[in-house]
């Protein structure tokens, strides 16, 4: 009898509360599936807490989740680091409420599973390791205090910040508890008790030793080396033994009780005695009949079967002649084929009867066996090729499975390129599958789920958390954060959720086409091409005079106001004019402020912070001093294909690109092009115009019947903008 060189890992949680309780204890303790191991979850929430449940469920999910990750391929440490990552922005998140302080919690989370074991944590805990030394004496570790040596003081932005592993040997055996410990079990008495007795029995124990008053998580891991286990048939192991001893036990049986050999075997034996007692001569005769007779059958048969063969392809080529006829030859010919191939089954059917018993025998077992030898042969073919087409498809399920573990591992050291190459290599590697069965189907979308899942953390894809503001009109062009303007010359005042139409006198009969913030202020370009303006003050809106270059108001695509100043751009004209305000009232002359020659193509709007973007199309264009300076753009995946609305201020380090062709609103740091955050959300396809409030940090997406308002700072601030 054989040992397995496995080790068994034996778990027991238990929460010991004697007297009323202090502070809040998480024990968690939950196994793998098929695997020999558990993820465990350990805490300690003090009174003054205000975040106590939050922190609770947050444990108990984290911990569901990551039981749920392991699978039996999956990388132990990548999962465990990128649970961690996302464990800590969870509660970075709790502390920046200011309900919770990481000096009120203590805690720590870890992996037991077969011979390894990692974990994490901080606080004050206790984290026991005993194992035994070659001379059998037991020595003591406090992972705890590695821990605490190497991460410090805990901090909110990175709760856990340390991570320790190992591996496991036979006897070894892990405590983790809250509270002082230390001073209801002393360390000498520890092992014998943690060793004697079961996990559930050694915390019974300790639940009884402990005084009147006091309260303690306790998770306990004994690691045992796993029973006998006899397998197979005899008293081995191996397979190649058990079959020699299940052959022996067949062959002893049989000869116990005389079994016989088959009539065939026997008829044939004696068939074979009686050539070997003859003399030569008879043997001779006997050998020269027998091969006279099989030549003879042999020859029969094949006359026959040659003949079946030949007047059945006469047959079956005078039926494909009918096909190419016309009219009355074909009826002809398809009477005179039907005939033939009567004919042909009548002459087959007599020769067949009159065949000889034995012939008939043999020519019908020839042909079932030709018959099953091809069944098979086909049988063979396509379980080979279904076989290798699973095991190509399984192996392309593994190498995309890899990929997106691989791609999520880069994401842990932000890696955003190497992440961009590992996941389009697993897209083409999903999209060249061939699926042949539904549980292929399901895999496959299980991993198309699984991989717009990581394309999306890749892309830093956002979901906004949208209030729509319904214009009644449906004809909205702009807003300024507290009004909404329409075409028809209404205007409709944001209050919080809803909208309620305002009265604002329109003298001039003003109807907006394109509109511009201006101090508190509006100004628009209307659909006559002329010029109002939106005087908050005395809530009207007034016509403007403004002295405009030639076609520049008829042919203008946006404007924007920057200071004292008023920039209109002239797409056609491949220019950008500038006017300057005049005592608060009119505009003077238009200046051409592009000095360099410029051609847009599909332009649609230009913001100001001192210098000017442009979104043209596909390209986002930054010009300076009337000269164009470039802008890189190679962070936005996937690519921009046609800018609606551009918004940027002076003393804003963000640049936001609406582009309702693919549902998102992109955030771009404009120093350096990177990619911040993009929004999506199908409810962006028919927006117009963009406005960003900075300072309460909402976003206003207008759309011609409605006004989509969210919060920016709780969703993008994760990615670096500042607060």
């Amino acid at each position: 009898m054989k040992h397995l060189p496995r080790l068994e890992i034996k778990s027991a949680t238990r929460i010991i509360e004697h007297g009323p309780p202090v502070n809040c204890l998480v024990a968690i303790s939950a196994p793998l599936e098929h695997k020999n191991g558990y993820v465990f979850m350990l805490a300690d929430i003090e009174r003054r807490c205000k975040a106590t449940r939050a922190i609770s469920s947050l444990f108990q999910e984290t911990t569901d989740r990551l039981t749920r990750r392991l699978q039996e391929q999956s990388h132990l440490q990548h999962r465990f680091e990128q649970t961690l990552q996302a464990l800590n922005s969870d509660l970075s998140h709790i502390f920046a409420s200011k309900t919770a302080s990481p000096t009120q919690l203590h805690a720590m989370i870890g992996v037991v599973q077969h011979q390894t074991f990692i974990l994490a944590g901080t606080g004050a805990l206790t984290a026991l390791f005993l194992r035994k030394n070659i001379k059998q004496h037991v020595r003591f570790f406090d992972l705890m205090h590695n821990l605490a040596s190497e991460s410090g003081p805990p901090h909110a932005e990175k709760f856990f910040s340390t991570v320790l592993d190992g591996t496991l040997c036979e006897d070894d055996v892990m405590l983790f508890a809250t509270g002082p410990f230390q001073t209801y079990v002393s360390l000498e008495e520890a092992h014998p008790l943690f060793t004697t007795l079961p996990p559930t029995s050694v915390l019974e124990s300790m639940d009884a030793s402990f005084p009147i008053r006091a309260q303690s998580a306790v998770i306990l891991f004994q690691i045992k080396p796993e029973k006998s286990v006899l397998t197979g048939f005899g008293t081995s192991l191996g397979v190649k033994e058990s079959m020699r001893a299940l052959s022996h036990v067949e062959e002893e049986a049989s000869k116990r009780l005389g079994l016989q050999t088959p009539h065939m075997q026997e008829a044939f034996s004696h068939l074979v005695s009686l050539v070997r007692s003859g003399t030569t001569k008879e043997r001779l005769a006997f050998v020269q009949n027998a091969a006279a007779r099989i030549w003879k059958g042999a020859r029969i048969l094949a006359s026959y079967a040659f003949r079946v063969a030949s007047n059945a392809a006469a047959s079956l080529v005078s039926f494909v002649g009918v096909l190419f006829q016309r009219g009355e030859k074909r009826k002809r010919g398809f009477s005179q084929a039907m005939s033939a191939w009567n004919r042909t089954w009548k002459t087959g059917r007599y020769q067949f009867f009159r065949l000889s018993k034995s012939y008939q025998i043999i020519l019908v077992v020839c042909a079932v066996l030709l018959v099953a030898l091809s069944l098979t042969i086909y049988a063979v073919r396509l379980r080979q090729r279904s076989t290798a087409s699973t095991q190509t498809f399984m192996t392309s399920i593994e190498r995309i499975d890899g990929l997106i573990d691989a791609a999520q591992a880069s994401l842990i050291y932000n890696d955003r390129a190497t992440a961009t190459a590992q996941l389009k290599e697993a897209e083409i590697t999903l999209q060249s599958l061939t699926i042949e069965s539904e549980n292929q189907q399901q895999q496959t979308e299980e991993q198309r789920a699984a991989l717009a899942a990581t394309w999306s953390d890749v892309r830093r894809v956002l979901s906004p958390q949208l209030t729509r503001l319904m214009v009644p009109t449906q004809n909205a062009v702009g807003t300024n954060g507290s009004l909404i303007f329409a075409s028809d010359g209404s205007a409709w005042r944001i209050n919080g959720s809803s909208v309620t139409e305002s009265s604002i006198a329109n003298a001039s009969g003003i109807l907006p086409r394109r509109a511009t913030a201006y101090k508190t202020d509006t100004v628009f370009l209307a659909a006559d091409d002329r010029m109002g303006r939106y005087r908050a003050a005395e809530g009207s809106i007034q016509s403007v005079h403004i002295n405009a270059a030639e076609s520049e108001l008829s042919k203008a695509i946006a404007l924007e106001h920057y200071g004292e100043r008023l920039y209109i751009l002239v797409g056609e004209q491949g220019q950008i004019y500038r006017h300057q305000l005049v005592d608060d009232a009119d505009y003077a002359s238009a200046t051409p402020w592009l000095s360099d020659s410029v051609t847009f193509e599909k332009a649609r709007d230009l913001a100001i912070d001192g210098t000017v973007w442009v979104v043209d199309g596909s390209r986002v264009r930054h010009f300076d001093k009337g000269r164009e300076i470039g802008f890189a753009q190679t962070a936005i995946d996937p690519p921009l294909q046609s800018a609606t609305a551009v918004w940027t201020s002076a003393d804003v380090p963000e640049l936001f690109v609406l582009e309702s062709a693919q549902n998102r609103l992109l955030v771009l740091n404009k120093e350096s092009g990177e990619l911040i955050g993009q929004y999506t959300d199908p409810s962006f396809a028919p927006a117009v115009d963009l406005h960003i409030n900075y300072v309460d940090r909402n976003a206003y997406i207008v759309t011609p019947n409605q006004v989509l308002l969210f919060p920016l700072i709780n969703t993008i601030q994760s990615y670096g903008v500042r607060p």
